[in-house]
């Protein structure tokens, strides 16, 4: 019922090719695995394959703790097990699929995060880019970053990509090491 009103009814208006299955099942098992392997706190408690609105299957998220402060750490942990499904891919399929689009949108949207909003990057330092984002309006993006070089910007966005790049490695060494868990689940 949870899954239901969360993630709306299982679609039955594509039933899933026995390839499509297998990919989301590679997909889903990379996130539980990596997210066991770094001893995430915000652990996965479910797996799934059915596919529910606009998704193709999901890994459900509880955190154990109720945290409103995260440390480095804690953002470094779930950047690499937002990854832990794209890196399983390319690592079992050797390419990837439109599966991973929004594990890539929270990897970016935290990498992001953690370099311009928390000062978490050595190359920018304790430093805020643009304005912390809040209500939408129309102009706002024009009028947070008006103050910040290009550079600065460049630097920010090669920042992202090093912090999602380098997530995507260590999830791809945790898939490698533990190859037959991967089978087996």
């Amino acid at each position: 019922a949870i899954d239901r009103v969360l993630s709306g009814p299982a679609r039955k208006s594509h039933v899933l090719s026995r390839d499509e299955v297998w990919r989301i099942a590679v997909h889903e098992s990379g996130h539980a695995i990596v997210a066991r392997a770094i001893d995430n706190s915000a652990a996965l408690q479910k797996l799934s394959v059915v596919a529910r609105a606009r998704g193709r299957g999901g890994a459900t998220v509880y955190s154990s703790e109720d945290k409103l402060v995260l440390t480095h750490l804690d953002l470094t942990k779930n950047l690499v097990t937002a990854m832990a499904g794209v890196a399983a891919e390319d690592y079992v399929f050797g390419m990837l699929s439109t599966g991973g689009e929004n594990d890539l949108n929270e990897a970016t949207t935290t990498a992001h995060a953690m370099v311009s909003v928390c000062g978490m990057s050595e190359a920018i330092g304790p430093v805020t880019v643009g304005e912390k984002p809040g209500e939408v309006f129309i102009g706002r993006e024009m009028a947070n970053t008006a103050n910040v070089a290009a550079a600065t910007h460049e630097l920010v966005d090669s920042e992202t990509r090093r912090l999602a790049h380098q997530a995507e490695d260590t999830a791809k060494q945790i898939i490698e090491m533990n190859r037959q868990v991967l089978d087996e689940l």
